[in-house]
């Protein structure tokens, strides 16, 4: 290990400690990289993540169109709803006036 030369002056017993002491130094920054890797890995991959699932729900213009286009022809909110004017049967030669054409409901002939 690399020290600092004038350490071979010093005692065995303060050279162990002082070596011991830079090499806790020398992990502790080693730890410190690492930890600062590893979080810039996973902030990198949160973006990407968070990119790539913008571009996966993004329409294209063809999507949008397409969509525009089914809304013009939907029957939603189009459809009007008639109340029931009966389910009678009435005889012959009876006239029976209906709300709609075709008629929907009300009362008919017998078969």
């Amino acid at each position: 290990m690399d020290y600092p030369e004038e350490w071979n002056q010093l005692p065995k017993h303060e050279r162990k400690k002082k070596l011991k002491e830079l090499r806790r130094e020398r992990e502790r920054k080693s730890g410190l990289v690492k930890n600062v890797r590893n979080w810039g890995i996973i902030i990198i991959v949160l973006i990407a993540g968070v990119i790539g699932f913008a571009q996966l729900v993004k329409k294209t213009p063809e999507q949008v169109q397409f969509e525009q286009e089914v809304k013009a022809v939907s029957l939603d909110d189009k459809v009007e709803e008639i109340p029931i004017e009966g389910r009678d049967h009435v005889s012959a030669g009876t006239s029976v006036e209906y709300q709609t054409n075709p008629p929907t409901s009300g009362d008919h002939l017998a078969q």
